[in-house]
């Protein structure tokens, strides 16, 4: 996948990836998920636990799960210094051609209505 700042691919999530996840989820969030919570959800998900990654590091993830015809993105989230560059975008892209794929017919999530960048990016 190509955006017009870098190239980059999406890919699914790999075990050791995470720590980069962890990482974006802590410079990304005021309350940040625990890595746990983040483990499970790759194990439980790995198919709609989505990261970009160019030839040197995890640029950005998304999360989504689902429960027959729903979808639930929990999170995305874009490392400091690639935002308003296509990732997050490209990774929404992605896990939405995913969902939809697999039968989902409609999609969750919460988003904080002081957190511009998030709703503008839905």
């Amino acid at each position: 996948m190509r955006s017009s700042w870098s190239k980059f691919v999406i890919r699914e999530i790999e075990p050791d990836l995470l720590p980069e996840v962890y990482e974006i989820e802590r410079d990304s969030f005021r309350y940040p998920y625990k890595n746990s919570f983040l483990d499970w959800l790759a194990d439980r998900y790995c198919r709609t636990f989505l990261v970009a990654r160019n030839e040197e590091k995890v640029l950005g993830y998304v999360v989504a799960s689902v429960e027959g015809e729903r979808g639930h993105l929990f999170s995305v989230a874009v490392r400091p210094g690639w935002r308003n560059r296509g990732v997050g975008s490209a990774l929404i892209r992605e896990l939405f051609r995913r969902l939809v794929s697999s039968g989902v017919h409609g999609i969750r999530l919460e988003v904080r209505k002081d957190n511009s960048e998030a709703r503008s990016l839905y």
